[in-house]
């Protein structure tokens, strides 16, 4: 099973980021990915079409994806364009 968030323009960051809530922003998603309860499961970050402003470099490192290390590499963070 897998975690998973929905960014959308339309979103609003104080929303859960589930496919009827998403979250609105990059910065969020990589918040909740932070915060999340489960963080040794595969993560899937869907981002819906549309033109997401960034007010600052945004970073997204590897630990976010997996709490810790696997033998040959950490958990991927896909990122995929969803309608």
């Amino acid at each position: 099973m897998a975690f998973a968030l929905y960014i959308s323009p339309d979103g609003n960051d104080a929303w859960q980021g589930t496919k009827d809530r998403p979250l609105a922003t990059l910065a969020a998603a990589r918040d909740a990915l932070r915060n999340r309860q489960e963080k040794n499961v595969p993560v899937i970050v869907n981002l819906r079409a549309g033109t997401y402003n960034l007010h600052s470099t945004f970073e997204l490192h590897a630990e976010i994806a997996a709490q810790k290390a696997r033998k040959s590499s950490t958990e991927r963070i896909r990122a995929k364009k969803c309608a």
